[in-house]
């Protein structure tokens, strides 16, 4: 074995500069839609709700194997995708002095079912979604996850105790999603990868952008 060498530890030094890593704060959930227009509040996608959002998960994205036999030897191929935990994706919020995020979500919950009349609603997948941006050390944004037909599930119980040092309140919310798609760079063939509501969430090769028209920041 090789040993490690001032130029290895020179050449990865420089790489590191050149290209960073990832870092785990690096994010943002930059857009909620409902589905249901007025009926519930479109705030989470003000800046300032932006930025209370504290810790969530990237949603994984598994192949299913098919196993074909044939004269004795087992072929494998490609099946479906699965969506791994797509019925509970968790997302924490520090909560405003108004619980203004908790009251969206209860909100959105009591849309889709209303305990009161028994009523509600189920939106179509491209009506409803939630888009997580990743950022560079620069802060550009340069890849957007959208999680298409979203709705929460559960909007999780808030923890008081007068015995705490000032500590804030967090608010953790589970949702549901079908599917997601990313918006970025094709690692095949450099192109661009562009989702399109309008279209149901397929992937476009074209320059249209997200939601129709871009957003300085974020892209969106």
């Amino acid at each position: 074995m090789a040993d490690i060498t001032d130029y290895d530890i020179e050449h990865f030094y420089d790489n590191l500069i050149v290209r960073e890593v990832a870092r785990k704060h690096q994010f943002r959930v930059t857009s909620i839609s409902t589905g249901f227009g007025q009926d519930v509040p479109e705030g989470i996608n003000d800046l300032e709700n932006k930025l209370l959002v504290e810790s969530t998960t990237l949603p994984s994205r598994n192949v299913t194997n098919v196993p074909l036999n044939f004269h004795g030897i087992k072929f494998n191929l490609p099946g479906n995708a699965e969506y791994t935990g797509s019925d509970a994706w968790n997302v924490t919020f520090r909560l405003d002095q108004q619980l203004n995020i908790r009251r969206i979500f209860e909100d959105w919950t009591t849309a889709i079912f209303d305990d009161r009349t028994t009523a509600g609603s189920i939106v179509r997948s491209n009506d409803a979604y939630l888009v997580i941006s990743l950022f560079d050390q620069m802060g550009g944004s340069h890849d957007q996850y959208v999680l298409w037909g979203v709705y929460p599930t559960e909007v999780g119980a808030l923890d008081y105790d007068v015995g705490t040092d000032g500590d804030y309140v967090t608010c953790q919310v589970t949702l549901a999603y079908h599917y997601w798609s990313r918006q970025g760079t094709n690692a095949f063939n450099n192109r661009a990868i562009v989702v399109d509501p309008a279209e149901g969430g397929g992937v476009q090769n074209s320059a249209t952008t997200f939601g129709g028209s871009a957003n300085a920041e974020t892209g969106l």
